[in-house]
């Protein structure tokens, strides 16, 4: 994660306890109020890529085109759309339809 995060500054990286990104050659722990410290229990730690946000269309062409899973964040909730739940359909896992307000006011994510 630390060799990623200094070759990739744009991305930034979470686990249950912040996010920590890269920049002006600094590990910086983000919204948190404890000091990031690189150690063994550091680097122990399970973590994961922080993805970017993009827009509905952009998610949208990704599912379309590349069979991408695709992920909408909205009011603290998670809707994940699979291809292999319904083909070309925007259905989740349990069969709930995409919505207008998902559509229009939800963070969109493409899962690698």
């Amino acid at each position: 994660m630390i060799e990623d995060a200094i070759e990739n500054p744009e991305r930034q990286y979470k686990t249950e306890h912040g996010k920590v990104h890269y920049k002006d050659r600094v590990l910086k722990w983000v919204n948190s109020r404890n000091i990031f410290v690189i150690n063994s229990s550091t680097l122990e730690l399970k973590w994961e890529r922080v993805p970017k946000p993009v827009d509905f269309m952009t998610a949208l062409k990704a599912y379309n085109n590349n069979g991408k899973t695709i992920v909408c964040e909205l009011d603290g909730g998670k809707s994940v759309y699979r291809r292999e739940y319904c083909g070309l359909r925007l259905v989740d896992k349990d069969e709930y339809a995409i919505n207008a307000l998902e559509i229009l006011e939800g963070e969109w994510y493409i899962e690698d």
